[in-house]
């Protein structure tokens, strides 16, 4: 000390040449020097204490000061010898310590050879950060984005909110800009991380799914309506919305409405100079005015900012004033009339301004009828050519000639189809107009006597036009006949089997967000004459959101039921008609789950199992998925990574038969879940059953849910559809009859088909209700459980039906039972057969009128034990070797035999049966043609046989 303050002061005063100041100096500070020493010397014995802590307010944010006798001595030290993790235990010269995380802390002053500890413990006010998200005003200002609305709790305030446009919620938080605001605006549509950072510096990040409600809007112009004020120089556009696809757009599914720009058309389809906006309001009409001889370009924006454009073309032929008339003949022969009298009536109207003149002369010119104001039927006329003259209210004229069918012309329908008042899966509207001679057209009854629907039923006749239609028919041949007041004809019609005919198709996918919800998509395949709504329901049936596209976004986790809505054109059947799916959204962090795996051998053409086998899996969570694949016997670092995909759906092709994998499915979140299958025969499928249909009422008929498969359903040998359900909303008794689908399944690795038989029934008139029907199986009995309720007590009859193909069913037990109010029964099935069961109830009335319970369905696993064994192909043509499959229930030698119808043995092989299948053959080219029996006599003496055929 001496020494540097020395050296200081003798550089200082020398400059200043003061040298008895200098000497002063020395001494006083050779005096602190000594001073302080004296007061910096170790204690003999050290002691320490918590002088004064603070409370962690942040994870790490606590400061604790250690007092010491030794505070003050330069060669004194402080260090934490016990703390939490994190926290360093390295010796420091300052008795005060920072940034302390909370816990149980020892600290140690060590001061020469002394030392002394002192415990301590933080505790924090701290508590986990956490937020959540609300969506709202999406679509509703023709701007892209919406709100977003951020609840924090926990942390330290202040909070500070930054939002960026990324999949990435792990982004580096040098891009995020902080606000205090906790009500964010984005200007665009997509994925979104919302950041949310507290006062201490922790953020938590949040992943929101901002989308448009709605899709961008299409103008599709339909046709131009010459309505307007003569001499006004506007017309009446009408139009139709679609989205990018085709799909139409309702709008009354538009709930901000949309936006018209008009402008005139540019060179090519550029913009030219404004004409005028047009703003459409929720289910405001499809139509417009637009000038008249002008090229327009359109530009229309969705509430959600999208924007479409498209040029239209004026054409003058589009407004055109033209009419169209029908003749029919009325009336029977008579001596005055001997081809009677006819009709004429106003089929079509285009681009008149009313109101609308119209007369009737004959080609001489001569007047039969004055014009009538707006008179679209003229009646009982002569028997004659005539031309209608029809002149509107700006004058413009148009002439029709109507020339009546000759005498002896045959009978006959002039037809189109279309999809007009058709709901029925597989089906079209049959349009007619009833062409030749025929005596009182006017008055026709028109009823199908023959054909593969609507028999007996009448067609909706316009006796104006002799025009009409059956809706909901079948391709194929038919047979009708005409009845009027003066006799019959029978007119053979066909509706080509080619003809495309009503498509409803519902099918529903999700997309899972790590850590808010998901999205629910439903697609439905609908080629119809109609619209379609879809409507969003939560397990309580509480309508959660509707739309027309059918994508339902920021969707927590819960089960769900999405609707299809589809109004036909007409109101033909009292209304519109749901098409229900169930959808689930899975909790956050959940692993993705399978919920169906098909594993199978593929076969030929003939069914015959062939070298490769194929697995295939439907999984929904959070996509996309790593899909790997290994054999269950090998080890973990075995496993082949096949793809990676946004599908719910994977295959696996190129396994081995009779082979055991384990897939291994790994979603976006790093969550795993593991299956294993065995390849091997895909058995037959068995038909659901969803109960007799009920006349009247809504029905589904339904094929087994296969994973990437195709379908094809025929009744009497037409293809009635070709998705997995066929939908009738209101059953009735011509859809009776035996339907037959063909499942192909894998893209053709396996065929199979399953039968159903459906009868309906009137099931509205039993007071007897069926509310509950089960089965399940005990000591190798069935038992089958209902509850049934009447709401007017008497006696009932109740069957108990069994089958063994879902389809054929025969009695196996009754009671007869007072019925009063809510009863629960049941009955025991004590033989039931092997496999599949099929079991229902049908409860008849003292009157005759019954009413059938839906199909319950268990496999009778108690006869199971037995080996089995198939041998194919059966009969054997060509030569060849005879396949035999063995399922072994019992390891060791077994003997396969191939024996004549004499009993003589042909041939013999031994070999070592396993437990399971067992693939074996026989060599048939020197046998010859004739009726064998192949026998298999396992090791525990069990003997299978089988008959076959050699050609």
């Amino acid at each position: 000390c001496v020494f540097a303050g020395i050296t200081v002061l003798v550089i200082i005063l020398f400059i200043m040449k003061n040298f008895i100041i200098y000497l002063k100096s020395v001494f006083l500070l050779a005096f602190i020097c000594i001073i302080q020493n004296l007061q910096a010397q170790c204690p003999a014995i050290v002691t320490a204490f918590i002088s004064s802590q603070t409370t962690a307010t942040c994870p790490s944010n606590a400061t604790i000061n250690i007092g010491s006798n030794a505070n003050g001595v330069a060669t004194a030290t402080y260090q934490a010898i016990v703390a939490p993790s994190g926290v360093s235990l390295a010796a420091q010269s300052s008795n005060i310590f920072t940034s302390l995380p909370p816990g149980n802390y020892t600290f140690r002053v060590a001061c020469g050879s002394s030392v002394a500890n002192v415990n301590a413990t933080i505790t924090s006010t701290y508590t986990q950060l956490t937020a959540n998200t609300v969506t709202s005003n999406i679509c509703i200002a023709f701007v892209r984005g919406g709100t977003i609305t951020v609840t924090p709790s926990g942390g330290t305030l202040p909070y500070s909110y930054s939002i960026i446009k990324t999949t990435n919620a792990n982004y580096s938080d040098a891009m995020s800009v902080y606000g205090d605001s906790n009500i964010l605006n984005p200007t665009d549509s997509g994925i979104f991380q919302v950041r949310i950072k507290d006062g201490c510096g922790n953020f938590i990040t949040k992943t929101v799914n901002i989308q448009p409600t709605i899709p961008a809007i299409h103008l599709v112009p339909d046709y131009l309506d010459n309505d307007q004020p003569c001499g006004s120089g506007n017309v009446r556009m009408y139009y139709d919305l679609q989205d990018a696809l085709g799909a139409s757009i309702n709008s009354d599914d538009l709930p901000f409405g949309y936006r018209i720009d008009i402008y005139t058309k540019g060179v090519g389809c550029t913009r030219g100079a404004f004409v005028k906006t047009v703003n459409k309001n929720q289910g405001s009409t499809d139509r417009m005015i637009i000038p008249t001889n002008q090229d327009i370009y359109i530009k229309v924006t969705n509430s959600c900012g999208d924007t479409t454009s498209s040029c239209y073309t004026f054409s003058v032929g589009s407004i055109v004033f033209e009419t169209h008339w029908q003749v029919v003949q009325t009336g029977c022969a008579s001596v005055a009339h001997p081809n009677g009298l006819l009709n004429v009536a106003l089929e079509w109207n285009d681009n008149g301004r009313g109101p609308e003149l119209y007369s009737v002369i004959k080609l001489d010119g001569s007047v039969v009828r004055t014009p009538t104001a707006d008179s679209t039927i003229f009646q009982n006329l002569l028997y004659d050519t005539y031309v209608i003259v029809a002149q509107d209210a700006c004058g413009l004229i148009d002439k029709d000639t109507l020339v009546p069918p000759t005498v002896g012309e045959p009978v006959s329908f002039s037809d189109w189809d279309d999809y007009f008042c058709t709901n029925q899966t597989g089906t079209l509207t049959y349009h007619g107009e009833i062409r030749g001679f025929i005596y009182d057209m006017e008055h026709a009854v028109i009823t199908i006597v023959s054909g593969p629907s609507n028999v007996g039923a009448q067609a909706i006749y316009d006796s104006q036009l002799a025009q009409f239609y059956w809706p909901n028919m079948l391709p194929g041949n038919y047979v009708a006949n005409i009845l009027t007041g003066c006799g019959s004809d029978l007119v053979n019609f066909s509706i080509n089997t080619n003809e495309i005919t009503l498509v409803q198709d519902f099918s529903v996918s999700t997309q899972q967000i790590c850590n808010n919800g998901g999205i629910i998509t439903g697609v439905l395949n609908y080629n119809g004459e109609g619209s379609a709504t879809f409507e969003l329901y939560d397990n309580l049936n509480t309508i959660v959101s509707s739309n027309s596209s059918g994508v339902f976004t920021n969707i927590p986790q819960g089960n769900y039921t999405i609707k299809a809505k589809i109004q036909p054109t007409g109101s033909c059947f009292g209304g519109p008609y749901t098409i229900d799916k169930p959808v689930t959204i899975l909790p956050n962090g959940a692993p993705p789950q399978i919920n169906k795996k098909i594993a199978m051998i593929c076969e030929d053409v003939s069914g015959n199992p062939i070298s490769n086998g194929k697995a295939i899996l439907r999984s929904f969570g959070f996509a996309p998925f790593n899909v790997e694949i290994k054999r269950v016997i090998e080890p973990d670092a075995n496993y082949v990574f096949q793809y990676s995909t946004l599908s719910n759906d994977f295959t696996i092709d190129n396994l081995i038969p009779n082979e055991n994998y384990r897939i291994r499915i790994t979603d976006q979140c790093g969550n795993t879940a593991l299956t294993d299958v065995s390849t091997g025969i895909l058995e037959q499928l068995a038909p659901i059953q969803n109960g007799n249909p009920c006349i009247g009422e809504f029905y589904t008929l339904s094929a087994p849910d296969m994973i990437n498969a195709s379908y094809s359903w025929q009744k009497s040998s037409t293809i009635v559809g070709t998705s997995r359900e066929i939908v009738f909303p209101i059953y009735n008794s011509s859809n009776d009859g035996a339907y037959t689908c063909t499942i192909s399944i894998g893209g053709g690795c396996v065929n199979r088909t399953v039968n159903n038989i459906l009868g309906g029934v009137n099931c509205s008139v039993l007071p007897i209700t069926i509310e509950e029907i089960s089965v399940n199986v005990s000591n190798c009995k069935s038992k089958i459980s209902f509850k049934i309720n009447n709401t007017t007590p008497g006696m009932a009859k109740i069957d108990l039906q069994i089958s063994s193909d879902g389809n054929s069913f025969e009695a196996i037990n009754n009671i007869s039972i007072n019925v009063n109010g809510t009863i629960e029964q049941s009955f025991i099935d004590n033989n039931p057969n092997k496999g599949i069961n099929y079991y229902r109830l049908v409860i008849t009335e003292p009157d005759g009128r019954k009413i059938i319970s839906k199909i319950v369905s268990l496999r009778n696993n108690c006869t199971d034990t037995k080996s089995s064994f198939t041998a194919y192909p059966n009969p054997i043509v060509n030569n060849n070797d005879l396949n035999i499959n063995i399922i072994s229930t019992v390891f060791g030698n077994a003997e396969i035999s191939l024996i004549n119808e004499f009993g003589q043995l042909i041939s013999k092989k031994i070999f070592v049966s396993k437990i399971g299948v067992n693939s074996s053959h026989m060599e048939m080219d020197k046998v010859k043609s004739g009726i064998y029996y192949v026998s298999i006599i396992l090791s525990n003496g069990e003997k299978l046989i089988q008959k076959i055929i050699k050609y």
